[in-house]
């Protein structure tokens, strides 16, 4: 029982490790599909599922 607790821990500390890569090295220019020009991120945001997924969401700024 305990080796699957620690199996468990350990995929959440890899998952939290693995979204805090992307929060930190995406870049700001993100080219969404329907744009050709890119635009500024504005809010980018990492949420982690009890079933070990990661969500990625973000919010993109106006354009000027």
């Amino acid at each position: 029982m305990r080796n699957i607790y620690h199996k468990k821990q350990i995929n959440l500390i890899i998952m939290a490790v693995l979204s805090l890569m992307v929060l930190f090295f995406v870049p700001q220019n993100a080219q969404a599909a329907t744009v050709k020009r890119p635009s500024q991120v504005k809010n980018l945001t990492v949420k982690l599922t009890a079933k070990n997924k990661a969500k990625l969401t973000w919010k993109r700024a106006a354009r000027i």
